[in-house]
């Protein structure tokens, strides 16, 4: 669209997130139904206060680190596209509205509930928001639960067990840790056997930062500007 003209440069996510804010100000949309049933916020750490992710989280120091880091690129990337948008789309975006806490809430909802595709008919859309479907809770274990695939307007999901009327039907995220989960989805589960790992190992640092600018360049969560160049960062201090 002409939006995404003037902002070159956004990811999937990025565009997904703008589609969500100005549907979220549009009365006579037709996604509003869709909208409004989102929920109001996701609970991650990005939004919690200093007090509450104190109290979680025992490595005070490493999760200050990756909370600001994570809030540094949000701000980064809705200074550098919203201003044009602004400007080009008067009628359409403003900064009273389209502030950067709806920013803030538009990408952590498309985080949360965006499916992956693959569609034959454009290759440049690579994930979605489906209404319904992103209703789907996860459930630790499964394997191949959902398969998706778009194909032009029709969404498809096919479960790998059998499921009877009135079962709760579910997919799986991954297995991950929690700190992944709560930062991805805003939640943890209980008695996950899946640990975070640290990385402290100079020697191993240079495949580590690799694999960290992929996933950060993917998730649209985090920047990579904020790894060190040369080694992994010293274990935290505590407060």
């Amino acid at each position: 669209s002409e939006v995404f003209e003037v902002a070159r440069g956004m990811t999937m996510k990025e565009r997904l997130a703008v589609k969500l804010m100005y549907h979220r100000f549009l009365p006579s949309s037709p996604l509003r139904p869709y909208v409004c049933s989102l929920p109001a916020a996701v609970d991650t750490p990005l939004q919690w206060g200093e007090e509450r992710l104190r109290a979680h989280y025992k490595e005070w120091g490493d999760m200050a680190v990756r909370v600001k880091s994570a809030r540094q690129y949000l701000l980064q990337e809705y200074n550098k596209h919203m201003p044009l948008i602004f400007a080009k789309f008067p009628f359409l975006f403003q900064p009273s509205t389209h502030t950067f806490s709806v920013w803030t809430w538009a990408m952590q909802t498309v985080k949360a509930r965006n499916w992956a595709v693959n569609r034959v008919a454009d290759p440049k859309i690579s994930t979605a928001m489906v209404p319904f479907v992103d209703m789907i809770n996860h459930e630790m274990g499964i394997r191949g639960t959902a398969r998706t695939n778009l194909d032009g307007t029709r969404f498809t999901i096919l479960a790998w067990r059998n499921y009877t009327k009135g079962d709760e039907v579910f997919t799986s995220y991954g297995d991950d840790c929690n700190l992944h989960y709560r930062f991805s989805y805003g939640f943890e589960v209980e008695g996950n056997k899946h640990p975070c790992v640290r990385v402290n190992d100079t020697k191993s640092w240079e495949g580590s930062k690799h694999a960290l600018e992929w996933h950060w360049s993917t998730s649209g969560i985090g920047s990579s500007s904020a790894l060190p160049q040369n080694g992994p960062p010293p274990p935290p201090k505590g407060p």
